[in-house]
């Protein structure tokens, strides 16, 4: 079953909304909408002279400052005494402003010349400047729309994570009312996602452009260095931007699973609607289970995505519906699934061209396509009512297995002599990885060479950096070299296999077995890539007898390539056998 709903999640996440929404709203009351009516209501009241009795300038221990004062004045015979010098109150360094006003009003002391502005109805109330602070209110503008927006967002997204927890579950229970309008993509808010960002970067560095004539004038022309957060920022606005208009040029394109849910153990498949729009060729759509989870804490904090299986179909197109359907292995987790940190999703993506129509034109417009669907899937062999024809199934079955074959030959070269298979796995075939390696060790150990240096100067704790990164630098490089210059020979014969290691050309050792059945043949994963968001899956074929283990072909990449060398292998080496492959 899958797990709860997280309210207790969703309730932390609205109490921490909160907060940052209610100390933006405070900061932005106390900086900016108090001050601005304060303000405007003192455009009523009346000027008289007034006498200081005291006048200062005070720094705190963060060189913010005020003016602090005393003065005297006389109202319709009356005399009052204040201290409210300006509408803001507290030590800032926001500009100029308390520097400005304290120099005005010594001279205006040292004249004789000091004016008040008394409130008629209230005589006993005075200020000495009643001036609006342009920076103070955009500073406080920024602080109030940026803490209470992102305030806000985190409310709005717990309420919503809540919403989506409680309809997962509806869903996983198979409450087709859950859905009555289907899936919404990923896509969907994604350009807000690209607003939001951008205008966090626009407005955190907004007060610091009051500060660039009066910098620039001080020659000080470094201060240019932080146009580079708005330019930023306006460039997430316009991803963000052309984001909505891609998605609405397509349309929301919402997904109707079929079955409801998907079934770890069965199928998982659905259809969306194009509404008049047009594939170029036929759409490749991608099935994940993917793994999500959190590590470490603070600012050391990280979000994982393991993907624990994929695979990919051509979509099946029918009218102006596209359908997917995949056949998942039983042993994969279902959404939410218990004993894993963090949560288990499935996601569906779909990618190509499309053939869009133009307002007002006969035109269609190509337009890249991706959408992708976050989908329940629960444990069970359920199957789709729709289901593909046979002609498209045997079809799909033929090119998977042609793509397979094609594949293989590419990766391992493959020469057939007689009743002999010489297979070759290349050095080199994934130089891309291994100059990685080598580029990661040699920077891992560069650092421990270089801390190295530094301990011996300083020693102390220092001491554990080299013994940590020259070591593990030197690993990888070694593992990047290794498998540049690392190749593999395999020689096939009925009953019998023979295999020859190779490292730069030299050979390092060979081995032999013989094989009794097609179980001594196996597929094995040994390494999982993730590129740009795309998993690739390194299988490498073995035989295995009683006493060691020989690998035949290496480093291919899928597992039905690999599936394909170890059918072919038993073609030979177990011709004489009965087998029954499955790819």
């Amino acid at each position: 079953m899958a797990k709860g709903t997280g309210s207790g999640k969703s309730i932390g996440g609205l109490l921490f909304g909160l907060f940052f929404l209610l100390g933006g709203l405070v900061a932005g009351y106390f900086s900016v909408l108090k001050p601005l009516g304060q303000t405007a209501l003192a455009m009523a009241w009346q000027p008289v002279p007034a006498q200081m009795s005291e006048l200062q300038l005070k720094f705190n221990k963060d060189s913010a400052s005020k003016v602090v004062g005393r003065y005297e004045y006389q109202y319709a015979g009356q005399t009052y005494q204040s201290a409210r010098i300006s509408f803001y109150a507290g030590y800032d360094n926001v500009g100029d402003y308390w520097e400005q006003l304290y120099r005005h009003l010594q001279r205006q002391q040292e004249t004789g010349q000091v004016t008040a502005w008394v409130n008629p109805h209230q005589p006993d109330e005075a200020v000495l400047d009643r001036s609006v602070r342009v920076p103070m209110l955009v500073f406080g503008g920024v602080f109030m729309l940026l803490f209470g927006g992102i305030g806000a967002g985190i409310m709005v997204w717990s309420w919503r994570a809540d919403r989506r927890g409680e309809q997962e579950q509806r869903l996983l229970a198979g409450e087709h009312s859950a859905l009555p309008a289907g899936i919404a993509s990923n896509e969907r808010h994604s350009g807000w996602l690209l607003y939001g960002i951008g205008a966090t970067f626009i407005l955190i560095t907004s007060p610091a452009w009051w500060a660039l004539p009066d910098e620039l004038g001080k020659g000080n022309h470094g201060i240019l260095a932080v146009l580079i957060f708005p330019l930023i920022g306006a460039g997430l606005v316009l991803a963000g931007w052309l984001s909505f208009r891609g998605y609405k040029r397509i349309g929301p394109t919402p997904f109707f699973p079929d079955p409801l849910p998907g079934y770890a153990g069965g199928q998982v498949g659905g259809y969306f609607e194009l509404d008049g729009r047009s594939p170029v060729s036929r759409l490749r759509c991608r099935l994940e289970c993917v793994h999500v989870y959190s590590s470490g804490s603070s600012k050391n904090r990280r979000t994982h995505r393991d993907v624990l299986w994929q695979e990919e179909r051509l979509a099946i197109p029918e009218h102006d519906r596209i359908y997917m359907q995949f056949e998942v292995p039983e042993e994969l987790p279902a959404s939410g699934a218990p004993g894993y940190r963090g949560s288990i999703l499935w996601t569906l993506t779909c990618e190509g061209e499309l053939r869009v129509p133009q307002p007002n034109s006969d035109t269609r417009l190509r337009l890249p396509f991706s959408r992708s669907w976050t989908i329940p899937v629960a444990a069970g062999a359920g199957l789709a009512q729709w289901q593909a024809p046979t002609s498209v199934q045997q079809q799909e079955q033929q090119q998977r297995r042609q793509q397979a074959a094609e594949s293989a030959t590419r990766q391992i070269a493959a020469r057939q002599q007689g009743d002999t298979l010489q297979l070759h796995s290349a050095a080199a075939r994934n130089a891309g990885t291994s100059v990685l390696f080598m580029l990661m060790g040699l920077l891992f150990a560069g650092i421990g060479i270089f801390m190295l240096q530094v301990a011996r100067d300083d020693g102390g704790m220092l001491w554990l950096f080299p013994l940590l990164f020259t070591p593990m630098g030197l690993l990888v490089l070694w593992l990047g070299v290794s498998s540049l210059g690392r190749s593999l020979e395999a020689d096939i014969r009925p009953g019998q296999v023979r295999m020859v290691r190779r490292f730069m050309g030299r050979p390092l050792y060979q081995r032999q077995a013989q094989l009794r059945s097609p179980e001594q043949l196996q597929v094995e994963l040994t390494m999982t890539a993730n590129i740009n968001g795309k998993v690739t899956e390194y299988f490498r074929v073995v035989a295995t007898d009683e006493q060691r283990k020989l690998v035949l072909a290496e480093s291919i990449a899928g597992r039905e390539a690999a599936e394909q060398i170890r059918q072919n292998i038993i073609a030979v080496a177990c011709q004489d056998l009965t087998a029954e492959l499955v790819i």
